[in-house]
C-alpha cells in the first residue's frame, strides 16, 4: 500500500534544492490519496508550512490555476494579459514567498505539460510534485505506481460489488472472482464498474462475464460506454481511499 511508497517520497521532498517528482500510474491506483497523504505527513508540513494543492482537468484553466495561487496564499489578484503574463507573475509570487515551497500538480493530463514546463523554476527549497497516468519524457525519471497485488484487488472488488446494499454476493462466486480479478487486477476503474455491474446477479451473469474475458473481449459496449463516462466524470478522482 502507500505505507512503501511515502517514506520514499517523503525523503526527495526534504532534500535541499528545487526538483520535480512526477508519481505515474493507471487511474484509481492511488496517486491523489498518495500525494495528499505527503501534504498532511507531519516532516513534509514542518517543512512547507502550507502546500499548494491543485488539481487539473483534461483541459485546465491556466487563469482560474493562477487566481487560486495568489488568493491561497494571502495576494489580490491581479489583472492578466495574456499566458505568458500569467506566467511571468506566478514566477514572481513564488520568488516572493521566500520560504520552502511545495507545489501539487494533481492529474496533470498529455497536452498540458507547458504548465509543468513554466512553473519549473531554480529557487531554493521549491519541489513540484505531479501525477499523471503517462510519464513525459521531458521531466526526469518517473515514480510508478504500480498495478493492484491480486490479494488487494480481489478486495476492492468484494468492497464494490457490496455496494450500495450491502450485497456481496461474491463467497458464492469464488472461483469467478478469481478469475475476474486477475482479467482486471491492472485496472481499478474497471473492477468498480465491474464489481457494481455484477452486485446481485445470478450466478449466469457472471459465468459470461467470466466467458467474455476468456475469450480476449475485456470490455463489451456497454462497459465501455460507461467506463468513457466514468473517466470523464471522474477523471480528477482516485478510487483508492
Amino acid at each position: 500500500g502507500l505505507d512503501l511508497h511515502v517514506p520514499k517520497l517523503r525523503k526527495e521532498l526534504l532534500k535541499d534544492g528545487s526538483s520535480e517528482i512526477l508519481v505515474t500510474g493507471v487511474g484509481g491506483v492511488g496517486k491523489t490519496t498518495l500525494a495528499k497523504t505527503l501534504c498532511w505527513d507531519k516532516n513534509v508540513k514542518d517543512k512547507f508550512k502550507d502546500s499548494i494543492f491543485f488539481t487539473f482537468s483534461k483541459t485546465p484553466n491556466l487563469e482560474l490555476i493562477a487566481q487560486n495561487l495568489f488568493q491561497h496564499l494571502g495576494f489580490d489578484v491581479p489583472l492578466f494579459s495574456s499566458p505568458d503574463d500569467i506566467f511571468n507573475k506566478m514566477e514572481i509570487l513564488l520568488r516572493c514567498i521566500g520560504e520552502p515551497i511545495l507545489l501539487v500538480l494533481d492529474d496533470v493530463w498529455p497536452g498540458s505539460q507547458y504548465i509543468i514546463e513554466k512553473l519549473k523554476l531554480p529557487l531554493p527549497d521549491y519541489k513540484m510534485l505531479v501525477t499523471l497516468r503517462f510519464a513525459f519524457q521531458r521531466f526526469g525519471n518517473p515514480y510508478p505506481l504500480e498495478s493492484l497485488t491480486t490479494e488487494y484487488a480481489t478486495t476492492l472488488f468484494h468492497h464494490f460489488v457490496s455496494q450500495p446494499a450491502g450485497n456481496d454476493n461474491t463467497i458464492e462466486h469464488k472461483d469467478l472472482v478469481e478469475k475476474i480479478v486477475k482479467g482486471y487486477a491492472g485496472f481499478p476503474l474497471v473492477l468498480k464498474l465491474v464489481g457494481r455491474s455484477l452486485s446481485g446477479q445470478p450466478p449466469v451473469i457472471w459465468q459470461d462475464r467470466v466467458m467474455d474475458l476468456s475469450k480476449g473481449n475485456f470490455f463489451d459496449a456497454e462497459l465501455l460506454d460507461k467506463l468513457e463516462q466514468l473517466l470523464d466524470v471522474l477523471g480528477t478522482e482516485d478510487i483508492i481511499k
